[in-house]
């Protein structure tokens, strides 16, 4: 009887050595799922910005040698999906001329010419300047 005592109380110190060490060697990830009721926000993927097309506003005078060299730039200006391209002549049309004019005004710049390029409210002018624009954009 002796024995059967002895070895059951083995037995169950053997059996409580066990279970301690398992709930001792349980790894970080494995008691995080038990205690997270929610998922974690770092896990979830950052929403996608949605953004606005850059409207670009080209004024151009017709048979103007430089807007001649920048046009195949804003024709591939346009075909970015990111941006929004207005065309306006200026040498032979007034209304456009106006409108060129006033928007330069409404942003205190001064135009001297053709070709030109407003976004916002910055100024591009001539082959270089419109160049570059287009290298910021990838073109």
């Amino acid at each position: 009887m002796k024995k059967q005592v002895v070895l059951l109380i083995l037995g169950v110190l053997v059996l409580f050595s066990v279970c301690s060490e398992s709930t001792e060697t349980t790894n970080v990830s494995d008691r995080s799922a038990v205690k997270r009721s929610a998922p974690v926000v770092e896990d979830a993927p950052a929403p996608v910005p949605v953004e606005k097309p850059v409207e670009l506003f080209y004024f151009y005078g017709s048979g103007c040698p430089n807007c001649g060299q920048v046009k195949s730039v804003i024709e591939n200006l346009a075909r970015n999906k990111r941006i929004t391209v207005q065309q306006y002549e200026v040498w032979y049309n007034k209304k456009n001329r106006d409108l060129l004019l006033k928007m330069a005004r409404e942003r205190n710049l001064s135009v001297k010419g053709v070709p030109a390029v407003i976004i916002g409210n910055d100024l591009y002018l001539g082959i270089k300047e419109i160049s570059d624009l287009a290298k910021k954009f990838g073109i």
